[in-house]
């Protein structure tokens, strides 16, 4: 089975778009790229939605997926990206409702009623484990 992020990688190889061999922040420049492009595919989304252009708000999450994982990408997480998804849903999963953790839908800081909260003893995600090439 094709992974999105294999997807990705095809392109970013038709077109010479730079993929990392290992771990590492991007400079500067390829950094700034990358988050316009992030903030053109948000924007694009919330364009689509005032319009209530379901297929436009369709195509600008699956393009904000492509920059993401094209980014990944450019930074080497690549060969690591599954380990490191896993380490985040863990630690996701260990979260609790915030309504139902005595948390206001207010007092959650983006006071949505479905949001989700860091319940006592929460364990964050060990990444760093996963960039040394170790496993959490």
């Amino acid at each position: 089975m094709v992974t999105h992020l294999e997807d990705v990688l095809e392109f970013h190889r038709k077109f010479g778009v730079p993929v990392g061999d290992a771990p590492r922040e991007l400079l500067p420049e390829d950094l700034l790229f990358r988050v316009a492009f992030m903030h053109e595919e948000l924007n694009e989304f919330m364009t689509a939605y005032l319009q209530g252009n379901l297929t436009a708000q369709t195509d600008a999450l699956l393009d904000l997926e492509y920059v993401l994982h094209g980014t990944a990408l450019w930074m080497g997480l690549g060969s690591i990206w599954d380990q490191l998804h896993a380490e985040v849903h863990r630690a996701n999963m260990a979260k609790a409702p915030a309504l139902t953790a005595g948390a206001s839908a207010a007092g959650t800081g983006r006071g949505h009623r479905h949001d989700v909260v860091k319940p006592p003893g929460w364990a964050p995600p060990d990444l760093d484990k996963i960039l040394r090439g170790e496993r959490p």
